[in-house]
């Protein structure tokens, strides 16, 4: 039952071509542990609540989003961001701007600030579909935070039958956590049965014969 399934993943990764299709990542829910400048995407929930510390720069704990339409990164539509981590500060000052007032804080250990993407910077992210259902080509794509932790249905582990939830799949096969971000989608070929697993928080189902399979390149 196992042996089909780690036979299509080894020979799908041997053949996948890294960094054949390219999309923008939805941003990180926050900027905590990341040391490099990132350019995102801001859509969706994010954009509408979270909490942030500061005025720019804001506490690394802040939501990202949240914290690019405060500083006029963005639209209230969302859009491209780049966020550059900063070092902590002693204080941090909230203030209200942009219909977002964010909150005062003491010491905290790393920063961010963020700025609208420079034109050509990258380009517009491909929202990931809800499943992968008729696709027929390796498709990379973004998965926000509330798409990776969409309750839709998942059936397989590692190889997952093609209406399956996508994001969902991704969070269980350990490309992307919670907060979303890009993952690479190709196409395999259907299985004689799928088996389901609990991995980083998602339960998938057992299933039979399915035409049609997809995983992830990582």
């Amino acid at each position: 039952m196992i042996r089909p399934v780690l036979v299509v993943v080894l020979l799908l990764l041997a053949m996948a071509i890294p960094g054949s299709v390219h999309a923008q990542a939805a941003c990180p829910l926050n900027f905590e542990g990341r040391s490099n400048p990132t350019t995102c995407l801001c859509r969706g929930e994010g954009m509408l609540s979270g909490p942030v510390w500061g005025s720019g720069p804001y506490t690394s704990d802040s939501h990202v989003c949240r914290a690019a339409l405060h500083a006029g990164a963005v639209p209230a539509a969302g859009g491209l961001v780049t966020v550059t981590p900063e070092p902590g500060r002693p204080s941090y000052r909230g203030g209200s701007a942009n219909g977002v007032s964010t909150m005062d804080y003491g010491p905290w250990q790393a920063s961010f600030s963020v700025t609208a993407a420079k034109p050509g910077a990258a380009t517009a992210a491909q929202a990931c579909p809800a499943n992968f259902e008729g696709q027929r080509a390796v498709l990379s794509c973004g998965c926000d935070a509330s798409a990776a932790m969409d309750t839709g249905t998942v059936w397989g582990t590692g190889v997952y039958t093609t209406d399956s939830q996508v994001c969902r799949a991704a969070v269980h096969a350990g490309v992307i956590g919670a907060e979303g971000g890009t993952v690479t989608v190709v196409p395999v070929p259907g299985l004689p049965t799928y088996l389901g697993s609990t991995a980083n928080g998602v339960t998938t189902t057992d299933y039979g014969p399915w035409q049609e399979s997809f995983t992830f390149q990582r």
